[in-house]
Parts: C-alpha cells; sequence; structure tokens
C-alpha cells in the first residue's frame, strides 16, 4: 500500500476533507479534532500542503 496525495479541487493544499478522505482509502479513520489542532501547530498556522505535510511526518 502506499499514500497518494488527493487533492480534489487543485488548490495545493490539503482540506480536512481530502486529508481524511486520502486516510479512509487506507482504512484509517478520520483525524480527531487533537490531531487537526495539532497538525495546525506545527504548521504555525500555515496552509496545509503536502510538502508540509510530509514535513510534518518527518519531523515528528
Amino acid at each position: 500500500t502506499y499514500f497518494l496525495p488527493i487533492d480534489v479541487d487543485a488548490d495545493d493544499a490539503i482540506s480536512m476533507q481530502e486529508m481524511n478522505t486520502a486516510l479512509a482509502s487506507l482504512r484509517e479513520p478520520p483525524l480527531s479534532e487533537d490531531e487537526i489542532t495539532f497538525l495546525q501547530k506545527q504548521t504555525g498556522g500555515q496552509t496545509l500542503t503536502w510538502n508540509r505535510f510530509i514535513e510534518v511526518l518527518l519531523l515528528t
């Protein structure tokens, strides 16, 4: 299994809906409120892009 980015609206940002769709494709539950808050803190409130998401994964 591999993670394929899903940017449905091609706006170069990951919405929580897009993230949860990607997680569902891996049979994972949607993000909790705590996980969403964690991601927002890790990105300094900036828009979550695929690159920022990968950076958060690598740095935590």
